[in-house]
């Protein structure tokens, strides 16, 4: 095809574009593109296909330019207008975020005057009791709908509050009662109850007593362990000594005391300095003696 495509001629007037030929050339393209879709390169049709090829790109690239050049006409008086809009959105967004940064403040005070109320109501309750408040404030909580002005509302009360206070005082009179009963049972097996006690916090009561009858057996069988050695190097001790005296009790060895004789002798024909020499012999061996002037 060597038929070239004619592109509508537009007329803009007050914001409105009247088209004159575009039913013309949107029949055009159709037969183009059919003749496109339908096109078969040979030998002798390639030169013209190059030619078909390139007169279709310059179609598109005129109708692109056309039509961009038809839409920067229709929004030439739109464009100041729009900066103008979208400023005046950028000052109504800011306006709006200061607000809504004050709510947020005006919010987390109310909520804090809120949190302060049931607490106090909270601690109220547990006048007269041996227990302490532990319940959690929780965050759902706190919304308007549960209060009049700053106080609690009865229904508030009713529905959230005593239920978690109740189920607090029942949870603690459970935890005192399983302390009492630890206490209780290391009394009986003569233990400290207060590493016990600690373990209720992440063990269970039936495990607490549990753990401490395995102490106590280990305990024993340890002491019975020691004693038994101790026994045996006592009973080592004395077979070691042999003709040493031991105390059984305790393996000590004890200096044995030697009986003492008395007995008497005569000295036949010894001269006096023999004499002497006998007598500083008992002498020096501590026997005391008795001499005799017979014969």
């Amino acid at each position: 095809m060597t038929e070239a495509i004619t592109l509508p001629s537009e007329l803009i007037q007050d914001g409105k574009i009247e088209f004159k030929n575009l039913d013309q050339y949107l029949a055009m393209v159709d037969k183009y593109v059919e003749y496109g879709n339908n096109f078969v390169v040979t030998e002798e049709t390639m030169k013209g296909a190059k030619d078909e090829k390139a007169l279709i790109n310059k179609m598109v690239k005129e109708s692109a330019s056309r039509r961009s050049d038809i839409e920067k006409n229709m929004l030439a008086p739109w464009l100041p207008v729009k900066e103008q809009m979208m400023n005046a959105e950028k000052k109504l967004k800011s306006a709006g975020n200061n607000i809504k940064v004050q709510l947020d403040k005006y919010t987390e005070e109310l909520k804090e005057k809120w949190r302060a109320n049931i607490k106090l109501y909270i601690e109220s309750q547990y006048q007269d009791t041996p227990y302490e408040p532990r319940v959690p404030i929780d965050e759902r909580w706190l919304y308007k709908k549960n209060f009049n002005g700053l106080e609690p509302k009865d229904s508030f009360i009713d529905s959230e509050l005593t239920p978690a206070i109740m189920t607090d005082k029942a949870n603690q009179q459970t935890e005192q009662n399983e302390v009492n009963m630890v206490k209780e049972f290391a009394s009986q097996l003569n233990v400290n109850p207060a590493p016990y006690i600690k373990q209720l916090d992440s063990h269970s009561l039936p495990d607490v007593i549990e753990g401490m009858k395995f102490d106590v057996r280990m305990a024993n069988q340890q002491r019975e362990v020691q004693e038994a050695a101790q026994r045996a190097e006592r009973e080592r001790a004395i077979s070691q000594a042999q003709t040493k005296q031991v105390d059984e009790e305790t393996g000590e060895v004890i200096k044995p005391v030697e009986e003492r004789y008395d007995r008497s002798f005569k000295v036949f024909a010894c001269t006096r300095e023999e004499l002497q020499g006998i007598a500083d012999f008992l002498n020096g061996k501590g026997i005391k003696f008795q001499g005799t002037s017979e014969g």
